[in-house]
């Protein structure tokens, strides 16, 4: 599942659990909301995918408010 967003050097980014990383990257892409300024990143179980927009992305129908920290 999800495990939250965060923001590192002016960096908004949404934390998933690798199993549904792939999608989420993928439907980010579709959504032009993927920052390809930075760097996904590894953190043990899950990965931090670099976003462009909190807002716009909280707005789409996919995306689980309750399982997203902001």
């Amino acid at each position: 599942m999800t495990g939250g967003t965060n923001q590192q050097n002016d960096v908004s980014s949404i934390l998933v659990d690798k199993t549904i990383a792939s999608l989420i990257h993928q439907r980010l892409i579709e959504t032009n909301l993927l920052d390809y300024r930075f760097k996904i990143k590894d953190i043990g179980n899950q990965v931090a995918i670099p976003i462009v927009n909190l807002e716009q992305l909280k707005q789409l129908n996919w995306f689980n408010d309750d399982s997203f920290v902001t």
